[in-house]
């Protein structure tokens, strides 16, 4: 088979473990030949041109875009590449997320949130908080539904920053064995990252502001954590501020947090929406 033959392979593909399989195939194949260079061009033009084709040409009013089956798989595609280095650094590294893919991913065991509710939820937070239009303010949030269970995670949120923009992307699995919790509530666990790195600039940055308010309500020891549990936390609390009195409460998981706490999550999610333009 060719290396243009494997290179359509893994990028038209509908099936994302046969695609990494052929990603594989096409970088093995690539690193052996002499003007790597051209392919990884090609390669990138074509993973774009067919990922992001839609994205870019269909208009959205909204700020975000909800994609399942072939278009979820192409653009989780696309926005798990690696950024462009030399030929073999970049062929090197998609070899490593082929590996990735199929060593992570697997056929679906649990429920999975559908396109449906994925709409009702940020219908209902657009009308409430504007949210979209706050927190996807540079480019419109891409969803990705995909029809597979992942080891390790039953959501992402893919957060890409430049030095003039920030947008955030989300990829939706079916849960795992490792989940009991509704599909809902980790959709909002991913939407308060997104709220957060919106607010920060970056997941990376822990506001103390923020951290202190929990110290000091119900979470004495807070600031003992390190930084990436602290991320963790926040998003877990965006998402009871954004849930608390809702017709989503039912599905927040976290029964042993008192209601008078997760009212303070709530004004603490309105204020920081309130400060965005």
């Amino acid at each position: 088979m060719s290396i243009y033959e494997l290179m359509n392979g893994a990028i038209y593909n509908n099936d994302l473990l046969e695609a990494a399989n052929k990603l594989f195939d096409f970088t093995e194949k690539a690193l052996l030949e002499k003007n790597k260079g051209t392919i990884v061009k090609v390669f990138y033009e074509k993973l774009i041109q067919y990922s992001l084709g839609d994205y870019i040409w269909e208009p959205s009013t909204d700020n975000y875009k909800i994609y399942s089956g072939k278009s979820a798989i192409s653009k989780f595609m696309y926005l798990s590449m690696p950024r462009k280095e030399t030929p073999v650094k970049t062929l090197k590294k998609i070899r490593e997320l082929s590996l990735q893919i199929q060593n992570d991913f697997y056929s679906p065991i649990g429920e999975a949130i559908s396109k449906n509710k994925v709409q009702k939820i940020m219908s209902y937070l657009i009308a409430k908080y504007n949210f979209a239009d706050k927190v996807f303010v540079d480019k419109p949030a891409i969803i990705c539904l995909l029809e597979y269970s992942n080891k390790n995670y039953n959501s992402e949120c893919l957060v890409l920053k430049t030095d003039s923009s920030l947008s955030q992307h989300f990829f939706l699995y079916h849960l795992n064995h490792n989940c009991n919790v509704n599909p809902i509530a980790v959709f909002f666990h991913e939407l308060g990252h997104a709220l957060h790195a919106r607010y920060s600039g970056s997941l990376d940055v822990i506001p103390s502001n923020i951290i202190l308010l929990l110290k000091r309500t119900c979470m004495p020891k807070i600031e003992e954590l390190p930084d990436y549990q602290k991320a963790e936390i926040l998003a877990d609390v965006f998402s009871m501020g954004l849930m608390f009195e809702s017709a989503y409460e039912k599905y927040d998981c976290f029964t042993t947090i008192h209601a008078d706490d997760k009212k303070v999550f709530k004004l603490m999610v309105e204020k920081i929406l309130n400060t965005m333009n």
